[in-house]
């Protein structure tokens, strides 16, 4: 990915992150953390259902689209198939209210008006759906901006503004949930704005004669099942523990891991933005021969991902434990359950997108077997745990989940490519952060009191700190010249717009 879509897409997550952050705590407080629990529960159980929903069309269209040499047929097929999709998931949405929804309130969880929250927050599956397709249409065309826009500043945005007038009205957690829904409907609408108006219109019209039958179409989601079932079985990992965690204990404790599991997953958001367009790349180095390139590539996202990621899980899990403070009084946070959960997202983000090493590679039945044993091993462990050790024993088996799938992935991609992505200093960041961050939040809460202010001006401080062991300790010197580079253009830039120079 280009320079700019990478600093867009950076700048994006940061604000999605932030204003989740900032909403996240403000609901908290508002609404108490039985009802939070909820809102993460049904939020949990539309996310499961996302990872099924596309049929895996949201990778293996990076791959198909990316390969073509055929634009005009390419978005022949694109098309055809996201119809299907969505008839599919509007299908879907409507039997998961009717049907499924009853079943869980009666059988798995006892919360009052469980079908209504299902009904307002599976009226965004259609979208959400064809979301995420178009978002691996765009990544395999290496033009991931449209959905970086849609996800990271669009629908935040409209999410939070209508938020806002629903929580003054009172309508607490029904608020919160039409939000979420208004949200992804309005980034699906800019989504295929655009798709419409620029992307498809851009590509020349074909003939009748040289249209393919909708068999050639129909034909890619033979691969794409596998994929589907392969980012299921990984992703799952991200919702069993709350689905589980919910049928076993008390909303209150859902709310409460929930809202510590948002913060962590911050951790993931730089590797998240580094690994946008990660599988087309693989695919395509895959496909030209070139095993060295792709070596490369993967040593370069495994280096940056471990770098920009363990400050970020140094924070959270040292001021993990401390959540409380932003929060609210109705919420109670175990630091080894903020450690754990830190540490479980730091391996997925760093070392999740390599599974683009079998899926990419026409391994992805080797990479759905890992993941089915990972899930399997996973979810077991959460029914055995959830009961007696509760928050403390779901975030230790998905912690070991990830540790068990990307070990054996490692294995795999050694014996197919003879290659082993990372190096050994890419543990280094994570461990030093990590310290730095313990040393620094025990001694802010010894010294000053217990609020905000000192929460966040240790916080301050532990960044301040990082900065400096990264420029002394971590960094190479091409990576210091290219940091000195990079800022030194970015201040360029900012000289030159008319409203900076103005006060110059």
């Amino acid at each position: 990915m280009n320079a700019p879509n990478v600093l867009l897409a950076l700048i994006g997550m940061i604000f999605q992150n932030v204003l989740m952050l900032g909403t996240g705590i403000v609901v908290a407080r508002t609404i108490g953390a039985t009802d939070y629990g909820t809102t993460n529960l049904v939020r949990n159980i539309l996310q499961f259902t996302l990872l099924l929903s596309p049929l895996g069309l949201d990778i293996a269209l990076q791959k198909h689209v990316g390969m073509s040499q055929h634009v005009a047929k390419t978005r022949v097929d694109v098309n055809r198939l996201r119809l299907v999709v969505f008839g599919i998931s509007c299908a879907a949405a409507l039997a998961i209210v009717v049907l499924i929804a009853p079943l869980l309130n009666d059988k798995v969880y006892h919360v009052r008006n469980f079908v209504l929250y299902m009904a307002i927050t599976f009226l965004a599956l259609p979208a959400m759906t064809d979301i995420n397709i178009l978002g691996g249409v765009f990544r395999a065309r290496l033009n991931p901006a449209p959905q970086v826009i849609s996800n990271y500043y669009v629908q935040p945005v409209s999410r939070l503004a209508l938020l806002i007038v629903l929580l003054i009205a009172g309508l607490g957690l029904k608020g919160v949930l039409i939000a979420n829904t208004f949200g992804a409907i309005a980034g699906f609408a800019l989504l295929n704005a655009y798709f419409i108006l620029y992307q498809d219109r851009s590509v020349r019209r074909i003939d009748p004669g040289e249209r393919q039958g909708w068999r050639e179409s129909l034909a890619i989601l033979k691969p794409s099942l596998w994929m589907a079932f392969s980012v299921f079985f990984y992703s799952t990992i991200r919702n069993v523990d709350i689905l589980i965690l919910g049928s076993a204990r008390p909303m209150k404790e859902v709310g409460e891991y929930g809202s510590l599991s948002t913060i962590a997953q911050l951790v993931q958001f730089f590797p998240n933005a580094l690994a946008l367009t990660l599988g087309p790349t693989v695919a395509r180095l895959f496909a030209e021969n070139d095993i060295a390139g792709l070596k490369r590539n993967m040593d370069e996202y495994t280096r940056r991902a471990a770098l920009l990621g363990a400050p970020l899980f140094g924070a959270a899990a040292a001021w993990g434990g401390v959540l409380d403070i932003l929060f609210g009084r109705s919420f109670h946070y175990s630091p080894s359950v903020a450690l754990i959960l830190a540490l479980g997202y730091l391996v997925s983000g760093v070392f999740g997108p390599l599974g683009f090493g079998l899926s990419m590679t026409g391994r992805h039945r080797t990479e759905t077997m890992i993941l089915i044993a990972g899930n399997l091993f996973v979810g077991g462990a959460c029914l055995l745990t959830s009961r007696p050790f509760g928050q403390l024993g779901v975030a230790a088996s998905v912690l070991a989940g990830y540790f068990l799938i990307n070990g054996f992935r490692y294995f795999a991609v050694y014996r197919t490519l003879r290659i082993v992505p990372g190096n050994l200093r890419d543990f280094l960041p994570p461990v030093i952060c990590l310290v730095v961050g313990y040393a620094l939040e025990s001694l802010a809460f010894a010294i000053f009191p217990r609020n905000p202010v000192t929460m966040i001006g240790s916080g301050l401080v532990y960044g301040v700190a990082i900065l400096a062991v990264y420029w002394v300790v971590l960094l190479t010197r091409d990576e210091k010249q290219w940091v000195s580079s990079t800022v030194a253009g970015r201040i360029g830039v900012l000289r030159r717009l008319p409203v900076i120079r103005s006060f110059l």
